[in-house]
Formats: structure tokens, C-alpha cells, sequence
């Protein structure tokens, strides 16, 4: 008995070293390389299905591994196939390439069974989203439903749809959420897929993106807390890259926050976007973009989401309607951008943009509206920027006729130290014209070339300030110059960009200059004004200002009749060297007026030692022959400036006098004129008549002059009206300034009633009078003071006493004629009765 108790003894002893013999060899078996459990892989199949009896495990071959460093079992399963029926029936299949599952090995020992970890080598991932639900969250229309946890799978109301191997997301559901320990995953940390093919369809267009090859990770990182990350390519509806992206998320709890973040590099945003109407804005943009997001979306029943984003975008071009109908170059687009759904706040806190050698850069809020346009407050500038490339990155929608105009007429240029305020509510959207105070772009220029109205020369190197609005352009020119004159205070206005019609332009051309530089200025095409008033630019002298004012429709084809002209001018110190009868005219002081109707002109000046009142008109529509020029001259005169100007009036006028005449034709081409004197002041005094008009007397004088005829110059309706004097008639003069006759048909002046002629005839005068009376008294006092006193002066002034050394008046009456010339009298007297006093 003994003996078989020794013996049983020492079987158990052998066997129990077998075992652990057995035991220890199998794991240093299981730590050396992977033990295929050959036979035993359904009894393994088995065992999992009795641990996990929610899920129907099948595979085709099992190995075991045992880690010692880590002191855990590595499962690894081929040829996985997997399924789960829910409560409603529905089935969920999945097929997987090899699972591996990590466990505690002293608790699978101890018969528990703990996994650790569980990767997955392949999986497919299916997402659904729609772009019109995003939209909505965005601008902050529903906060109840959650866009990162599926809701009702065949619900079109825009929550993510997640479609994935049900091992997986059971996984993903106990990670979590909070579970008993009991739970078939409750110890599980970390769940790994090597190679995740996911696809990402936006509902209502069916668009497809896909990450074929993605690494994803998920992890728990504390009670209820899932962190997961990954990475992958992205392509576009199987057509090709779309970019790169990699991010790491965090979930806590089932109901609890989400936060996500993610680097995307070299995204093609029109690949992704195109059939997605709700991303249409994006189709234009070709640029390579890179972007670190930052979403955090808020526990339910909120559900709010705050999005931070910096992207940059490298050199492409933009073709964004409805700003750029045709791609536009640029360099790189960054933003830095914190938008939150609950307040529907969007703060950027920088975006800038570099293009043709410049640098825009924005600041500020906007506020998406919910069922319309959004609400912007942004304030920013631009660093400097060529007038050429103004018009290259002109936005369509603004006044295409100012951009066309720029683009035509101002080749050079350089725009700088820009600041611009964009502040719109959503009603402002809708609004037929912005403020300034809602829209504007104020900014400096130098070196800027505008041709302000071809053939024109052109302003050069000028140099100001400008504003741009959704109403207007203006630029305000401080520096330039224009045919080589200064135009310091001119001023472009391109405006009427809110109105349905054509844009207008308004050009303020300013030059201060001597004035034959104005007139040389104002003679180019279209104006040619110099030229049309015959003016020789040379023989002019003095200091103008000018403002020529050009309205015009900023449509394809101009043409001269829709450009209206007004010039404001302003002559002063003008001088014209002999003028008239080798006098100078002086001290010009001129104001100018000129439209497309006429020109006007009005100062003073003065010509020898008379001062004149000068009123210029011109009609540019003037009926063919019609005369259009209109001169107008008044002025004092007296017994010095007429001796000045013309003659020596003594003994006929002395005293002071004014006259107005009145010049018409064409240009300088006088034709015809008119001059009214005013005699009121003046002594005048016909001796030989015996006729004297007293100062203070009235008495007016006019006379008409005809230049129309090349070979004569005619004076007619010359008139002269006094209390006691009367007279009328007209001179004529050859073209060289050569009397050639006079008539008179009535001349009354005191007791003198008569007709005269005087004409010239094989060089002789000719003097044939007819008269009721002829006061001779004055002639027969003059002869008789030649004759009695021969040392005095025949030559008696207005002014003077009259001389009377002998009284020998004689009047004679009646019918009568008498002829004079140089060589003989003759005496016709029909009747005649005659009175001889004082003998």
C-alpha cells in the first residue's frame, strides 16, 4: 500500500512537471513566434461566441502570441467574418482580413477572458452627411439634433450616418459610455484599424469622397472619454488626390462634447466641392490648400459649435462668382477664422491675400443670417498695389464700365497704404446704394498716368488720395502734370456704380499756368479751342487758371456728342502787345466760361489809357452763316484817351463820355459791330455852326460798322441826339482805311438845318449841301478873328471864351445848294434872303 502510495505520488509529481514542463515550453513556444491553433479553431470560434453572444464569429484560422515583455496574449483571427442582429432585424455583416485581439494572460489563465487591445488590418467606413445640414448648424438653426451621431438611418434631416463592422461600433459605444465591469469590453483601451477604407457621400447629391487607405486609432483616455486620430489621402469621387488629412478627436461620453482636430494639406477644394450646390462657392478656388480646424461641438441637448480654422492657401488663381467670372492669379490666401454657432459669430482675426506684388489683410466680425445674407463688420487695407492690376482684380459685379475705364485710360500707376471698412447689416444686402460709412476703400496713389480724354495729352507721375465705394471712385490729384503744367487740385469721379444704367465719369482738369501754356493745352482735339477763336497762344502774355470739367458715359464706344465740357478759366495780368493803333492792351483780368454750347467771357482791361469792361460770347451752335461771335466793350472816355487812341477831338469835345460797343462775327473775323456813346458829360462844340452842347446837356451818339465787304468798311445809322441838335447818316471807307464818302441826309444843330454829302472824285472832295439854313455866324466869327487878329490862335477849344473881334453874324435861309471843292465854290441859290446885322 505504501509503495502505490509512493508511486501514485510520484506519477502526480511526473505529471504536474509534465505540465509545467509542457506548460513553460508551450510559452516559451507562444513567446517565440505565433502558435497556430490548427484544429482547435472552432472550439475557439466557440469560446468567443460564448463570451460575446451578440455577435456570430467565424474565421478560417487562429494563432496565439504571448508578449513577456508586456505579459499579454496576442489572438491574432484570419479571415473574419463577422454579423450582429439588432433588435429590429436588421443585419450587419462585415468581413475582415485579421483581427487581433490583446488580453491579459493572467486573466485568461484564470479563465477570464480581458482583451486589452484589438486591431483591425482592413475595414470598410461609411459616413453619410449633407452640406444643406452643416449650413443650417452653421448659422445656428438647430442646436437638438447631432451632427456626429447617427440618428435615424433613413431620416434625410442631415446628421451624420455612420456605417461600419458592428464589432466596431460596439467597440466605439463602450468606449464611450459608462459600463459595468462585466461588460464584454469593459477593460478594452484601444481599438486600432491599419488600413481603413472610408467613404464620406453627402446625401442629397450623392457626391462620394473617399480616404481609402486611413489609419485610425481609438483610445480611451479617461471615464466616458474616446480619443481618436488617423490619417489618410482623400480623393474625390474616384476621379483623383483631393488632398491629405490628419486628425485626432475626442469624445466624451456617449451625449457628451466632441472635439476635433485636423490638419488637411494640399486640399483641392474644387474637386471635393463640384455637384455639391451648397459648395458651389468653392468650385473657383484652384489653390493648393492647407488648414489646422479645431471643432467643438457641445454636449446635447445644445449641441452648439465653435470652429476655430488658420488655413492657407498656396499660388492658384480665383474664379468666384460673382466677383471673378475669369480666373484671377494669386499668390496665397490665408485666414484665421472663430466661429461660434450660439452666438452665430464668426471673428476673424486675420485674413489676408497676396496677389500681383500686394498684400490685403482683413479684420473683424460676420454674423451668418439665418435665412439670408450675413451680417459683416470688417475693417483692413492693402499694402500697395499697381493701377493695372485694380482693374485685373476689379470684382465684376462693381461697375463694370469704371473697370473697363481704368483698364483703357490709366496704364501706370501705384495704389498704396489702402484702408478699408466693409460694415453691413443683412437688410443691407437688399439695399439700392452703401454709404461710405458701409463701404470704402480709401487710399494713396503716386506715379499714377491718366488719359482723361484722348487724343488729350495724358496726366503723368500724379500723385493724391482716392476713395472707392459701392457708389463711386473719386481720386483727388495733389501732384502731376498735363503737357508739362501742373494739375495740383484736379480730380477723377467715376460714379453712379449703384444705379441700373450706364456709370458716369466726372473729370475735374485743373492747371495753373502761364497763359500761353493754358491756351497751347486747351488747343489739343477734342477741344481746340485756341485754334477756333483765332488766338496766336505767342502773342498772348499773362497768368490763367484753369478747370475743364468733362462729363461722360463710361460705356464701350464714346463718341464726342455724349461728352459734355465745361471749362471754368480764370485770365489774369493779360497782356496783347499792339492790340490797336500800336497800343498794347493791358491789366487783362478775364472770366471764362466755356460748354459744349458756348463760351462766355467777362472782365476788365485796359487798352492804351482806357479802361474797359469786356464781355466775350460764342455760340458753338450757331446756324450755318449765322455770326457766332459776340464782343461787347464799354469804357469812360475823354479828350486824352480819344487823342490817346484816335485823334485829337479838340475844339469839338472836351469833358468826359461813355461807350459800349458791341462786335459780332466769327472768331476774330469781325463782321459787324455797333457803338452807343453817351455824351451826357461832355462839352461838344461846332464852331463854324455856331452850335455848343453844355456839359450836363443829354445827348447820345451811335453808329453801326459792316466789315462784311472785303473792299469796304461801312459806318451806317450813325446818329446823334441833343435838345437842339439832331444827326443822321453813314460813312464809307475802302478796305485800307481810305475815305471814299459820307451823307448826312439830316444834320440840325441850332439854327443849321441841312443835308451834306462829302465824296471824293478824281482826288478831289466834293461837298454838295442842301438846307433849309445854315448858321454861318461861328465860320464868318472865325474868319473874322483870322482876319482882325492875326497873332491870335484860329484855333478856338470848347473850353475857351469865344472870340469876337469883329461881330459879323450871318444866317442864311430859303432854298439853296452849294457845291466846294478843293479848287472852287460854287453858289446855286434858288431863293434866297439874306440878313446882315452889326455893320
Amino acid at each position: 500500500m505504501r509503495r502505490w502510495l509512493k508511486s501514485t505520488a510520484f506519477f502526480i509529481i511526473a505529471v504536474i512537471v509534465v505540465i509545467a514542463l509542457g506548460a513553460a515550453a508551450l510559452m516559451i513556444r507562444l513567446s517565440l513566434k505565433p502558435l497556430s491553433l490548427g484544429p482547435f479553431s472552432d472550439q475557439a470560434a466557440i469560446f468567443i461566441n460564448d463570451l460575446y453572444p451578440d455577435f456570430a464569429v467565424d474565421f478560417s484560422r487562429a494563432a496565439l502570441f504571448w508578449n513577456r515583455d508586456e505579459n499579454r496574449l496576442e489572438i491574432t483571427l484570419s479571415d473574419v467574418a463577422l454579423s450582429l442582429v439588432d433588435e429590429s432585424g436588421d443585419e450587419n455583416d462585415a468581413k475582415l482580413p485579421s483581427l487581433i485581439i490583446y488580453c491579459e494572460a493572467s486573466a485568461l489563465l484564470q479563465g477570464q477572458f480581458r482583451p486589452l487591445n484589438i486591431i483591425i488590418e482592413e475595414a470598410d467606413v461609411r459616413i453619410g452627411w449633407s452640406a444643406q445640414r452643416l449650413d443650417a448648424l452653421l448659422r445656428g438653426e438647430s442646436r437638438a439634433t447631432d451632427v456626429a451621431e447617427s440618428a435615424d438611418k433613413n431620416a434625410d434631416d442631415g446628421a451624420l450616418d455612420l456605417e461600419m463592422p458592428a464589432l466596431l461600433k460596439t467597440v466605439i459605444d463602450q468606449l464611450t459610455d459608462e459600463v459595468s465591469p462585466d461588460a464584454p469590453f469593459s477593460s478594452l483601451v484601444q481599438l486600432e484599424i491599419k488600413s481603413a477604407h472610408i467613404e464620406l457621400q453627402e446625401r442629397p447629391s450623392g457626391v462620394i469622397w473617399t480616404i481609402p487607405d486611413a489609419a485610425l486609432q481609438f483610445r480611451r483616455a479617461g471615464e466616458a472619454q474616446l480619443n481618436v486620430n488617423g490619417q489618410g489621402q482623400i480623393i474625390a469621387n474616384n476621379k483623383g488626390p483631393a488632398g491629405a488629412i490628419s486628425f485626432e478627436g475626442r469624445v466624451f461620453g456617449k451625449d457628451g462634447r466632441r472635439q476635433f482636430d485636423a490638419r488637411l494639406t494640399d486640399l483641392r477644394l474644387p474637386a471635393l466641392a463640384r455637384g455639391i450646390d451648397k459648395l458651389a462657392f468653392f468650385l473657383g478656388l484652384e489653390m493648393p490648400l492647407s488648414t489646422d480646424l479645431h471643432l467643438d461641438l457641445s454636449a446635447k441637448p445644445e449641441r452648439t459649435l465653435a470652429i476655430m480654422l488658420d488655413l492657407r492657401a498656396g499660388s492658384g488663381a480665383l474664379a468666384i462668382s460673382p466677383w471673378y467670372d475669369a480666373p484671377r492669379a494669386f499668390d496665397e490666401l490665408a485666414a484665421s477664422l472663430l466661429y461660434d454657432s450660439k452666438s452665430r459669430l464668426l471673428e476673424v482675426t486675420g485674413l489676408s491675400a497676396r496677389f500681383a506684388q500686394t498684400e490685403l489683410f482683413l479684420s473683424g466680425q460676420v454674423m451668418p443670417g439665418r435665412k439670408g445674407p450675413p451680417a459683416i463688420n470688417l475693417k483692413g487695407g492693402f499694402s500697395q498695389l499697381r493701377v493695372q492690376d485694380l482693374a485685373e482684380y476689379w470684382p465684376n459685379d462693381l461697375s463694370s464700365g469704371a473697370r473697363r475705364w481704368i483698364a483703357e485710360n490709366m496704364p501706370k500707376g501705384r495704389l498704396h497704404d489702402g484702408n478699408l471698412i466693409l460694415n453691413l447689416k443683412a437688410a443691407d444686402w437688399q439695399a439700392e446704394s452703401l454709404s461710405n460709412e458701409q463701404f470704402s476703400l480709401n487710399f494713396k496713389f503716386e506715379k499714377l498716368e491718366a488719359h482723361v480724354l484722348r487724343p488729350m495729352p495724358p496726366i503723368l507721375d500724379a500723385s493724391g488720395e482716392g476713395t472707392l465705394s459701392a457708389r463711386d471712385l473719386m481720386l483727388q490729384i495733389k501732384g502731376g502734370a498735363a503737357d508739362g503744367l501742373p494739375v495740383a487740385g484736379s480730380q477723377v469721379h467715376l460714379y453712379d456704380f449703384d444705379q441700373p444704367g450706364p456709370q458716369m465719369a466726372s473729370i475735374a482738369l485743373k492747371v495753373e499756368a502761364p497763359l500761353p501754356d493754358i491756351l497751347r493745352l486747351i488747343d489739343y482735339e477734342p477741344l481746340g479751342y485756341t485754334t477756333s477763336f483765332g488766338l496766336e497762344a505767342d502773342r498772348l502774355i499773362g497768368d490763367g487758371q484753369l478747370v475743364a470739367q468733362l462729363d461722360f458715359p463710361l460705356v464701350k464706344e464714346l463718341s464726342l456728342d455724349d461728352v459734355g465740357i465745361d471749362v471754368q478759366a480764370t485770365v489774369q495780368k493779360l497782356a496783347i502787345p499792339d492790340l490797336f493803333a500800336q497800343k498794347p492792351l493791358e491789366d487783362g483780368n478775364l472770366d471764362l466760361h466755356i460748354d459744349r454750347y458756348g463760351l462766355k467771357a467777362a472782365g476788365t482791361a485796359r487798352l492804351g489809357a482806357a479802361d474797359l469792361d469786356i464781355i466775350w460770347k460764342e455760340n458753338f451752335s450757331a446756324e450755318d452763316g449765322a455770326l457766332s461771335s459776340d464782343f461787347t466793350i464799354t469804357s469812360s472816355f475823354d479828350r486824352a484817351i480819344l487823342a490817346n487812341l484816335f485823334f485829337d477831338p479838340a475844339p469839338y469835345f472836351s469833358g468826359t463820355g461813355k461807350a459800349e460797343i458791341t462786335l459780332q462775327g466769327r472768331g476774330p473775323e469781325i463782321e459787324k459791330g455797333q457803338v452807343a456813346l453817351n455824351l451826357d458829360d461832355a462839352i461838344l462844340a461846332v464852331e463854324p455852326l455856331g452850335w455848343h452842347k453844355p456839359a450836363e446837356m443829354a445827348a447820345t451818339s451811335s453808329f453801326s460798322i459792316d466789315f462784311s465787304d472785303e473792299d469796304q468798311i461801312h459806318f451806317e445809322q450813325i446818329r446823334m441826339q441833343s435838345p437842339d441838335g439832331a444827326l443822321s447818316g453813314s460813312i464809307d471807307l475802302a478796305g485800307d482805311g481810305r475815305f471814299l464818302s459820307a451823307d448826312f441826309p439830316l444834320w440840325r444843330m441850332g439854327k443849321t438845318d441841312i443835308s451834306a454829302r462829302l465824296s471824293m472824285k478824281d482826288q478831289a472832295y466834293i461837298l454838295d449841301v442842301d438846307g433849309k439854313s445854315l448858321d454861318l455866324r461861328g465860320l464868318l466869327k472865325s474868319l473874322g478873328a483870322r482876319l482882325g487878329s492875326p497873332d491870335q490862335s484860329s484855333a478856338q477849344t470848347a473850353d475857351e471864351q469865344p472870340i469876337e473881334p469883329y461881330p459879323l453874324p450871318l444866317i442864311w435861309k430859303g432854298l439853296w445848294r452849294w457845291m466846294v471843292s478843293v479848287f472852287m465854290i460854287w453858289l446855286f441859290p434858288a431863293a434866297m434872303m439874306g440878313r446882315l446885322c452889326g455893320l
